[in-house]
């Protein structure tokens, strides 16, 4: 028989062993009448630990077979583990209340013992955290603090901040409301900074051209775009058409007419006698018409592509309404 000596069987016990002693009176190898988790039991044979694999075998939970037979008046004790599962209804604080609780439902609740979500934090009767998981969305009923303040939702898809009993901002679908609004028209959805590579262009083809710079920057809040651009042409190239334009806005201007425009405060190199340059956003397009006015101010029309020059120097800022 292998083995060593180890703790005797009698201290090797808890609630959630189980200790059973066969006392042998006929030479066996067999024990049985057990309930054990595989790879989870101890035997012992007159005070002395076996080894599992060597000196006996446990793999069918309730029978154990010993390498070696026991012979008559063999001490042989089991100390074994049942499979199951841990039934946990409340984690108690001290005694003095039930500080946790899982219910049948598996929602937890912690300083309430009926919770009525995945994660129901309470302290004196008033939800501080209340949350679940719909439709792998959270919902949050509410964070509570003592000026009155919470966050919180009543829906699925919303997040709402409180002030002194008073909503401040609502976050949901739409995007951001502010002070109790809900109007999915007032949400802010978006805001974004960025570049864009201006172009000038005529209402027909263009081509040819060079630049020596080229930059444009936008900043967009919500369905408002405000953007800069700096070109300067060393080659005009070829424009056609009966118009000059400002191409490559980086959004789709709104399909509504007048809703938005421009104004040069820098512009060189022009072939027109010219005392004002404006922009003019068109409806559903990524381009914007270039207007002037003449040296005497009196005569504001369309800058042609003749009126460009050739190699003329511009800057300019924009403002314009989007859908995007």
């Amino acid at each position: 028989m292998a083995g060593y000596i180890g703790s005797k069987a009698s201290v090797v016990s808890s609630g959630v062993e189980h200790k059973k002693t066969f006392t042998i009176t006929g030479a066996t190898t067999s024990l049985t009448g057990l309930n054990y988790t595989v790879g989870k039991v101890h035997v012992f044979q007159n005070g002395v630990r076996l080894v599992d694999g060597t000196d006996y075998t446990a793999t069918n939970s309730t029978t154990i077979t010993l390498t070696v037979a026991a012979q008559s008046g063999d001490n042989v004790v089991v100390i074994s583990q049942a499979s199951y599962q841990v039934a946990l209804s409340g984690i108690d604080d001290q005694s003095n209340a039930t500080a946790i609780t899982i219910d049948s439902s598996e929602n937890v609740g912690i300083g309430t013992s009926s919770p009525t979500r995945q994660l129901d934090v309470s302290k004196a009767g008033t939800a501080y955290i209340r949350a679940s998981d719909t439709a792998n969305s959270v919902n949050m009923d509410m964070l509570a603090a003592s000026s009155g303040g919470w966050i919180g939702t009543q829906t699925n898809h919303s997040l709402m901040f409180q002030t002194n009993n008073t909503e401040r901002l609502r976050i949901d679908s739409d995007g951001l409301k502010f002070h109790g609004d809900t109007a999915a028209a007032n949400a802010l959805s978006d805001y974004e900074e960025g570049t864009w590579t201006p172009v000038i262009g005529g209402s027909g083809s263009t081509s040819g051209q060079s630049y020596t710079t080229q930059h444009g920057s936008y900043t967009k809040i919500g369905r408002l775009v405000k953007l800069k651009g700096y070109v300067v042409l060393s080659s005009i190239g070829t424009i056609s058409g009966a118009y000059c334009q400002i191409q490559g806005l980086p959004f789709t201007v709104t399909g509504v007419q007048g809703y938005g425009g421009g104004n040069f405060p820098l512009f060189q190199g022009l072939s027109t006698n010219v005392s004002q340059l404006t922009a003019y956003p068109e409806g559903n397009s990524t381009f914007a018409y270039v207007l002037y006015t003449a040296g005497a101010g009196t005569n504001t029309s369309y800058l042609t592509p003749a009126g460009v020059g050739s190699a003329p120097h511009l800057m300019f800022n924009m403002t314009y309404f989007t859908n995007q």
